[in-house]
């Protein structure tokens, strides 16, 4: 799932992944400074690779939901045609359904991008 998000003069384009079952990975694909005009050249190619990068990714995100559409109708005509050799797996599997807000006082752990100079990046265990 990919998003845009802005901050001050900088615009990200992140990436959201399911890596397995309930486990997602928040990525950071590409980010830009703002041009501030139009001599300012590095971050107006910046911005087109910027808008390239979110095609690709729409276009991800795009092909995956077809597939689940498509894996979704193969379901349904299965079902229709009571062929019931075949174990369908919910998708409710793949989330926990007692969660539905954070809980007070309860932990969390995350991994969290760290920005340093430049475009070094590191990660931090962040304990909630």
């Amino acid at each position: 799932i990919p998003f845009v998000h802005a901050r001050h003069d900088h615009v990200h384009l992140w990436s959201l992944e399911l890596c397995a079952k309930k486990l997602y990975a928040l990525k950071k694909v590409f980010k830009f400074k703002i041009p501030g005009d139009k001599s300012d050249v590095k971050n107006i190619l910046a911005m087109g690779h910027f808008v390239w990068q979110l095609k690709k990714q729409l276009e991800q995100a795009h092909y995956v939901v077809q597939q689940m559409k498509q894996e979704h109708d193969d379901n349904e005509i299965n079902r229709i045609m009571d062929d019931g050799d075949i174990e369908i797996e919910s998708l409710k599997s793949w989330i926990n359904l007692e969660i539905k807000k954070p809980v007070k006082g309860a932990e969390y752990g995350l991994l969290l991008p760290v920005e340093k100079n430049g475009d070094e990046e590191n990660l931090r265990f962040v304990k909630f």
